[in-house]
């Protein structure tokens, strides 16, 4: 086998792993170049192949087009004790402390993904192992590349944002969402009465959707395009070797293996602004229960 064709295996590995996170935000998601810098490439490939016995705690965030705030904000437990990826969407207006009270979608902006990594940490009172970024660009390409994704609309759409050259017109109804539908749909809020909850229900819709429709092996035959949009779009603190890891556990779940949670809290206006007050008790349970990156292995014997 030639280096050509050994990289095109490794790439198409690494790709698998991204595409089962991609599927849940909506395809949002790369494997940084840099990975390759500095690293022992033969030790990063074989090292995987002993199977993970502890689970991760990835956070995604999704840029707005200028990107400073992340209007997208989730963190993902993969668990290969359980088989099982749990998911936790972030109110983007919940309230923090850095410097001042600000809220959580302006935090990436402030100190990247080493400060977005220790604010959500704090808030949840558990540990963010890695950080995924990506920009709106991507998501819609990758969209585009799988055919679209079918969601019934609840209801008609409309808004304009000129700064974010953001234009949202849908009509509600079953119908097939392109990449540029699909980013209107994911970040539509202002016709909510619920604002960003109601967003957060959109988004869920979508990736559920997503999940069902695009988890199948046919879509991997499209590695070569999805991997130009997840190299230009997307960054990742990931190492190699983790992803590869992560990814001969996460190939063989299904839709069934991915639960959607919401961060427990309430909206609240403070100051003149209204912001979401996570329930720090209820956010602890939570997380302990489904999020937890201890080992609890279902099988006694099973190794830790």
């Amino acid at each position: 086998m030639n280096f050509r064709k050994f990289f095109k295996i490794v790439f198409t590995s690494v790709l698998a792993f991204c595409m089962i996170i991609a599927i849940v935000l909506g395809g949002l998601f790369m494997i940084n170049p840099d990975l390759f810098s500095g690293q022992n490439i033969l030790g990063s490939i074989f090292n995987p192949l002993a199977s993970p016995q502890k689970p991760i705690n990835i956070l995604i965030l999704g840029t707005d087009k200028v990107g400073q705030n992340t209007d997208v904000m989730v963190i993902a437990n993969i668990n290969p004790i359980t088989k099982k990826i749990n998911i936790m969407s972030i109110p983007r207006d919940t309230m923090v402390k850095h410097n001042g009270t600000h809220k959580i979608n302006s935090i990436y902006a402030k100190g990247k993904a080493e400060l977005a990594k220790e604010i959500v940490g704090e808030v949840i009172g558990d540990t963010i192992d890695y950080c995924i970024v990506a920009k709106p660009d991507g998501f819609r390409n990758i969209v585009d590349i799988l055919g679209g994704i079918e969601v019934d609309v609840p209801r008609n759409m409309d808004y304009d944002d000129y700064d974010q050259d953001l234009h949202i017109h849908l009509k509600k109804g079953l119908q097939i969402l392109d990449g540029k539908k699909a980013e209107q749909f994911v970040r539509y809020r202002h016709g909510y009465v619920e604002g960003d909850l109601g967003r957060i229900e959109a988004q869920q819709i979508f990736y559920k959707a997503f999940v069902e429709q695009k988890l199948k092996p046919q879509y991997i035959l499209k590695a070569d395009k999805l991997l130009a949009q997840i190299f230009e779009y997307v960054k990742t603190d990931i190492p190699l070797d983790i992803a590869i890891k992560y990814t001969l556990v996460a190939k063989d779940m299904t839709s069934q293996n991915i639960t959607f949670y919401n961060m427990p809290g309430t909206p609240k206006r403070v100051g003149g602004a209204w912001y979401f007050i996570s329930d720090s008790a209820e956010v602890e349970k939570q997380i302990k229960d489904k999020f937890s990156l201890e080992t609890t292995p279902t099988n006694p014997s099973a190794k830790q």
